[in-house]
């Protein structure tokens, strides 16, 4: 009788060390679980930002070339001041030409 009052104290302790163990186990994977979500989000909020400065470099690199098409065009201040009035004077032709067609 006495070995089986062992065994059951021992089948006893080793169940209790397996609830323990299976506790650890469960709040461990609940911290991975967070942990998982929190780095989901993060992600997702890096892809949004990368998305805008994605947006912004194609607009910066778009002003960039038109800036050096300026600059090739119109070296100095002046030229550039008589590109733009030279600008200015064929658009309101064109605008002109566009009435008299309309009419």
């Amino acid at each position: 009788m006495e070995i089986w009052f062992g065994m059951a104290e021992s089948l006893s302790e080793i169940f209790e060390r397996m609830l323990s163990k299976q506790q650890v186990t469960v709040d461990r994977y609940q911290a991975l679980k967070n942990r998982l979500a929190a780095a989901d989000e993060r992600v997702s909020e890096l892809e949004r930002e990368n998305a805008r400065q994605r947006q912004t470099l194609e607009k910066l690199e778009m002003e960039n070339e038109y800036l050096r098409i300026a600059r090739k065009i119109a070296p100095d201040r002046d030229a550039l001041d008589r590109s733009r009035t030279l600008i200015a004077k064929l658009v309101r032709d064109v605008d002109k030409c566009i009435e008299q067609l309309n009419d």
